[in-house]
């Protein structure tokens, strides 16, 4: 098993800092998003700066990971969040959900890469990881037929059923990761509940995508952020741990 027995002091400091930034940008842009949305019914664009800078706060301490220790497992958070990034672009500046969508299933590639590399398969036959399974297709099941023919309409429902069966695997996976000794106890924690709440802020997406014409899936899409930030600080906060053997 890998254990995590030290952090590096830079790093960490880096991440405190993008952390509460991040956080602030957060806020920022939520206030935005109501006070526009309570006056006017139109909370985007004053907010989409804050958004995509939150982003890339997230990303800072994985991207000095990467320059400072450059292992396997900093390589796959480092592109996921570099991924992050560039589907933000699309998303949130450039307002093309199609590609974003694409990137993000990318993302969610590279994060399944990840928590199943090297490890252990028939450690998804235990009790517990079938568990895990049988809810993420719950999940998918239940969330795509409600969403299904408001998302039809758009011409989104396939690629949102693409993407969220690549999302919940990749939650799953997350959690697996620590059973089958891919990563240590506390990494993998970590990474299962920032895919949780990436799960959580995807609904939140789904649901402004397909109800985004009216009051309250505006509102509801406002509330993405509150997921999304501690989503990408859990699984960059995964990758920062340092094992026994470096």
């Amino acid at each position: 098993m890998k254990t995590e027995v030290r952090e590096h002091p830079v790093v960490m400091a880096a991440f405190r800092w993008s952390a509460l930034l991040a956080v602030a940008c957060t806020v920022i842009a939520l206030l935005l998003d109501l006070h526009h949305w309570a006056v006017d019914g139109n909370p985007w664009p004053t907010s989409e700066p804050w958004r995509f800078a939150r982003t890339v706060l997230c990303a800072v301490p994985a991207f000095l990971a990467m320059y400072l220790r450059n292992n396997r497992d900093v390589r796959s958070v480092f592109i996921a969040m570099l991924l992050s990034i560039l589907a933000d672009l699309f998303l949130v500046l450039l307002h093309n959900l199609i590609i974003g969508i694409g990137i993000f299933a990318v993302m969610q590639v590279v994060l399944i890469h990840r928590h199943l590399r090297g490890g252990a398969v028939h450690a998804y036959l235990r009790p517990p990881v079938i568990q895990a399974v049988a809810i993420g297709a719950v999940v998918i099941l239940v969330g795509n037929g409600l969403l299904w023919s408001p998302l039809s309409a758009k011409g989104l429902a396939l690629p949102v059923l693409v993407y969220s069966t690549l999302l919940l695997t990749s939650a799953v996976t997350a959690f697996g990761a620590g059973h089958t000794k891919v990563l240590a106890a506390t990494a993998s924690r970590q990474a299962f509940w920032g895919m949780v709440l990436f799960v959580l802020c995807d609904i939140t997406v789904g649901i402004g995508a397909a109800f985004g014409h009216m009051p309250e899936g505006e509102l509801v899409r406002s509330l993405t952020g509150l997921f999304y930030t501690p989503s990408l600080l859990l699984l960059v906060r995964s990758g920062l741990h340092i094992p026994a053997a470096e």
